[in-house]
């Protein structure tokens, strides 16, 4: 089976043609056990406003040092090499990096991209779906918005509903074909 990569991205605003990457959080599981992490900040070569720096925590000072999207591209492409992708409300995620990639002319994610927010919405009767509601619906907490903290609370989400779902539901890569986002894979 696939190594899976539950990743998420913190961004200087909510427009990918706009705005840019400030950080990169990824955990790789393998049958069911995280066996490695990503986590870098980004410099998005632009200020963060401080309406987002209120919101993931991340700002100017922080990311001053950091490796462009450019400089940490490769890294995160050899992290994601041969796995199955994960990302709670995966297409604004995989579109900041595909995004990315366009503006230092390499080629989009091919990997098999699973939106594990469009499967809480299909299995879970919540009010809200945000990752902080669906979290708190299987008790589990976080540091929430930021990187590597979100994609590490998207892994044990995706356990929880896994584990709800009945298992003629279940065929994972039947499942993971009608939530991918990807139509690069």
């Amino acid at each position: 089976m696939k190594d899976f990569v539950f990743f998420d991205v913190e961004t200087t605003g909510l427009s990918a043609q706009y705005e840019a990457v400030c950080e990169i959080g990824a955990v790789k599981v393998r049958g069911g056990a995280v066996v490695d992490k990503f986590q870098t900040l980004i410099n998005p070569k632009k200020p963060i406003p401080y309406q987002v720096t209120l919101i993931h925590g991340i700002d100017d000072d922080q990311v001053v040092d950091a490796p462009t999207f450019e400089m940490a591209a490769q890294d995160f492409l050899d992290f994601i090499e041969g796995t199955i992708i994960f990302a709670y409300n995966a297409p604004f995620d995989l579109g900041f990096i595909n995004w990315e990639m366009a503006r230092i002319n390499k080629p989009p994610i091919k990997n098999m991209v699973v939106d594990v927010l469009a499967m809480a919405r299909k299995y879970l009767k919540l009010p809200k779906y945000n990752l902080g509601a669906v979290a708190a619906h299987f008790d589990i907490t976080s540091n929430f918005h930021r990187g590597l903290a979100d994609a590490q609370v998207t892994a044990k989400v995706y356990a929880h509903i896994l584990a709800r779902i009945n298992p003629a539901e279940a065929q994972l890569e039947e499942m993971f074909n009608r939530f991918n986002v990807n139509d690069g894979a």
